[in-house]
């Protein structure tokens, strides 16, 4: 199977499994309370979402992703994920138990696009300094060499793939963007919080792209913030 054909593949398989979990969340008694909190939370923390937003499903895509690996039910400090799993293996769904252990090992980082070679998509994860080569040459169509962006990073035998999101940040805020990562990268903190922030400000982004860019990617303290 070609490369582009397996890519292809994956990106079926994922889709398949983002139906069946979103399905799960909603059939779920605990996990469809927990669905509600985390939504609240989140776009508290990110930005207000609305139906009619252009990036709709991009960002609610990016929170069920979150909510899936990130987020902690109450009752049990379980992720949805790991009571997904359990639902899978206590009823003998063994098939689909086996094609999803481990995803939760996946990498959800800031990459920057380096560059297509040889048919293969360049990025690298800012955090760790790592290099990946994805297969998937459409996924960052439109995105310029050197941006940086959110998205996980997911492993099926021995070739990375994206889900169905990324967070795209603007070029002309890169070296603030590096500056603060490089200060967690020393701190040893996780880098978690920091794409939650760098989320928030492309909400802005988007949605005032007529005010300077520092006021939006509020790094600098002597450029008044953008409320």
């Amino acid at each position: 199977m070609s490369d582009n054909n397996q890519a292809l593949s994956r990106m079926r398989n994922f889709d398949e499994f983002f139906e069946k979990i979103s399905s799960f969340y909603d059939q779920h008694p605990l996990l469809s309370k927990e669905l509600v909190k985390a939504k609240e939370y989140y776009f508290n923390k990110t930005g207000k979402l609305s139906e009619m937003d252009h990036d709709f499903s991009n960002r609610m895509n990016a929170f069920l992703l979150w909510f899936t690996y990130d987020w902690r039910c109450s009752q049990n400090l379980s992720s949805p994920f790991e009571v997904y799993q359990e639902h899978l293996k206590r009823n003998n769904f063994l098939d689909e138990y086996s094609k999803t252990q481990g995803q939760d090992n996946h990498i959800h980082s800031l990459f920057e696009y380096v560059k297509i070679k040889n048919g293969k998509t360049i990025i690298k994860d800012l955090y760790s300094k790592q290099k990946y080569q994805i297969s998937d040459k459409k996924f960052l169509i439109g995105c310029l060499k050197g941006a940086f962006f959110e998205t996980r990073l997911f492993k099926e035998e021995d070739d990375f793939y994206f889900p169905n999101y990324y967070i795209p940040h603007p070029i002309e805020v890169n070296r603030y963007i590096k500056k603060r990562n490089k200060q967690i990268v020393r701190k040893g903190e996780s880098i978690k919080p920091f794409l939650i922030t760098l989320h928030a400000y492309h909400t802005k982004w988007e949605k005032y792209r007529n005010i300077d860019i520092k006021s939006i990617y509020h790094f600098d303290k002597s450029v008044p913030e953008a409320k």
